[in-house]
């Protein structure tokens, strides 16, 4: 929390496009309290630990084809491995 910039304002458009950043009043270019809850939420379908971080492997899977919607489920129980 407490980053800003353009890299935050990817990471919540993208957030946003995908269902989870619902807050758009707020879709500054700060990190805020609601954006680490929303990529928390991001990683808990995702199956990425959740650390409200948009860490490498969390943006690499937001980023790609097979990052899930908000209330999407996976198809199997077996993660996909994303490098980015």
């Amino acid at each position: 929390m407490g980053d800003t910039g353009d890299a935050v304002l990817a990471v919540k458009d993208r957030l946003t496009e995908l269902g989870y950043y619902k807050d758009y009043l707020l879709l500054g270019p700060d990190y805020t309290e609601s954006t680490t809850e929303y990529v928390r939420q991001f990683q808990r379908v995702n199956g990425l630990d959740e650390t409200g971080d948009a860490d490498p492997e969390t943006q690499a899977l937001l980023f790609s084809e097979y990052a899930l919607r908000a209330g999407q489920k996976a198809e199997s129980d077996t993660p996909i491995e994303v490098t980015g």
